[in-house]
Formats: structure tokens, C-alpha cells, sequence
């Protein structure tokens, strides 16, 4: 009996792979990776194939796990000075094509395949995969969050419904951002003050992570390859 039930774990195990398998097809892409795990509830992390817009078809990071799942990953940056955190010469690297004139990091539109991997999706296809966004990373708490007014995906100002889902520095836990602020040289969301500032220009202010949203120096210090994601559902 217990060799029956293993063939029949085996058969099925072999099937969930089959339809994982089509549904990470070229030829038969989901439109986000909300979409391919709404067709598949068994689908893993990983990299598909996803085409949210007509003639737009290419290869990202799925994060089927956190805050359940369904997440595509648009952005992946890292520091320009993290060891000198405040200095001016400090912001994040690559940046999107986002509005941000006067921003003079690399612009990137390479989609990042992993977590480690650096780039970002054409911002001008991320309406077109989501609206709700997750931010991760390494040195600063990860939050989710919900436009009320506000929008990452397009240049709107305004309120967020933002949640702390996963405290990484040690201070201030549980806090969350509630606006979101377009400058000219990235965006910003605000608690109280700046909680995460996508600062893209080396020699002008410094790209807050702050679990406080206080502006000030509370990131998670001594991280090895430090940076964040931003994904999109």
C-alpha cells in the first residue's frame, strides 16, 4: 500500500511540474506573475515569462511565497556610497526611467531575473502589471502597500494604505509609510518624514532607509551587498 500511494505521489508530483512547466512557456505567458499563480496555485519562485502589454513580451522574477505570492519583481538597485550612508554621493544604482529629471545614476530597463541581479522593468509597463507594490530589503523594513490617492506606478502624489510586513533594522518596528512624494531627482514615501527615498543623483541628498520614517540613520548597518526590490502585484 505504502509503494501505491508513493507511485501515486510521484505521478502527481510529475503532472504539477508538466503544468508548471506550460505555464512558464514562451508561447503562453501569463500577464504578471499575479496572473500565473491565479492559473497555478502550486507555482514556485522563480523566473517566467509574462506579456502585460501587446508586443511586450520578456522574462522576470516571481516571488510566489512572501505575503502570498503572486509578485513580480520591477526593480533591484544597491548603493552608490552605502559605507558613507549620508554623504552626498550616495543613491541607489541602477535606477528606473521613472520621472526624475534631474537624477544622474544609470537608467536601467533590463529586468532583473533574481534578487541579487540589478535593473528594473520599463516603468512604463509597471501600471500594466500592478498597482499594489511590496518593497524588500536588507537593510530596512519590508512594507506593502495599496494606493489611496498616491501611485508608484504612475506620477501621482498622495495617501498610501502601506503595511510593515517583515522588520529588518531594529529600531521603530512596525512602522509604515503613508505618502508618496515625486521629486526630481526619484520618489519618496513618508511616514513622519522620509522612510524610503529613491535618491538617484550622486551629489545631491542621500537615499533614506529609515524603519522610523524619521530621515534619519536607522538602517540596518554592516550588510554585505546591500539594496532593495521593488515588486509589483
Amino acid at each position: 500500500m505504502t509503494a501505491k500511494f508513493q507511485s501515486l505521489e510521484n505521478l502527481l508530483e510529475d503532472k504539477l511540474k508538466k503544468i508548471e512547466g506550460r505555464l512558464n512557456a514562451k508561447s503562453i505567458p501569463g500577464k504578471s506573475c499575479k496572473d500565473i499563480i491565479a492559473r497555478n496555485k502550486f507555482a514556485v519562485s522563480g523566473t517566467y515569462w509574462i506579456q502585460p502589454a501587446v508586443n511586450k513580451l520578456f522574462q522576470v522574477y516571481c516571488d510566489m511565497e512572501t505575503h502570498g505570492g503572486g509578485w513580480t519583481l520591477v526593480y533591484s538597485y544597491t548603493f552608490t556610497n552605502y559605507n558613507s550612508f549620508t554623504s552626498p554621493s550616495n543613491a541607489v544604482t541602477p535606477r528606473p526611467n521613472w520621472p526624475a529629471s534631474d537624477a544622474n545614476v544609470p537608467i536601467s530597463t533590463t529586468p532583473p531575473l533574481s534578487e541579487s541581479s540589478l535593473g528594473a522593468v520599463d516603468w512604463n509597463l509597471w501600471k500594466t502589471i500592478g498597482k499594489e507594490f511590496m518593497i524588500k530589503s536588507n537593510i530596512n523594513d519590508w512594507i506593502v502597500c495599496q494606493p489611496n490617492g498616491g501611485s508608484l506606478v504612475t506620477k501621482i502624489e498622495g495617501s498610501m494604505s502601506c503595511q510593515n510586513i517583515k522588520n529588518v533594522a531594529t529600531a521603530c518596528g512596525g512602522v509604515a509609510p503613508y505618502r508618496v512624494f515625486w521629486y526630481n531627482i526619484g520618489p519618496t514615501l513618508h511616514a513622519s518624514s522620509y522612510y524610503y527615498y529613491f535618491d538617484g543623483h550622486t551629489g545631491n541628498s542621500w537615499p533614506t532607509h529609515d524603519p522610523c520614517g524619521k530621515d534619519e540613520t536607522d538602517y540596518k548597518k554592516g550588510v554585505s551587498n546591500p539594496g532593495g526590490q521593488i515588486y509589483l502585484r
